[in-house]
């Protein structure tokens, strides 16, 4: 099986966290690293390295700031995320990178015009975000 890692925008995050209530939170669990929250997400199958199943939800400013996307899919170059009403969205442009550990692809990660909403428009089309790493799970 494999496991897509991904810390969205870590500026987004620290402005999160700093805000006083929030909530992070995500199926399966987010863990830190180096500080950083890293959202994870299983491999749908364990023949398909493009489809991934799992949520990720940023909470604050109670809840005037909501970003909840879930079931990532790269596919062509694009990551694409399911929404809560249900509807799929490009999200980002990703595009591999060279990998230092075995096992493991990292991609860089810009944002699309299609998801400055989820954003409440504060970031636009090319923002770079997180990298996302897709590995073997361990």
């Amino acid at each position: 099986m494999r496991e897509l890692r991904w810390g969205l925008k870590s500026s987004f995050i620290r402005y999160v966290r700093a805000s006083g209530s929030h909530e992070i939170t995500g199926s399966p669990a987010p863990i830190v690293v180096d500080d950083e929250t890293i959202f994870r997400f299983e491999s749908a199958s364990p023949s398909d390295d493009s489809r991934f199943r799992g949520v990720l939800s940023v909470v604050a400013h109670g809840g005037m700031l909501e970003v909840w996307m879930a079931d990532p899919e790269i596919e062509d170059g694009e990551l694409t995320v399911r929404l809560r009403d249900g509807g799929r969205v490009p999200i980002a442009r990703v595009e591999p990178l060279s990998s230092s550990e075995p096992g493991e692809v990292r991609y860089s990660v810009r944002l699309l015009e299609s998801a400055e909403p989820i954003f409440n428009n504060v970031y636009f089309e090319g923002t770079p975000l997180s990298q996302l790493v897709i590995r073997a799970e361990r």
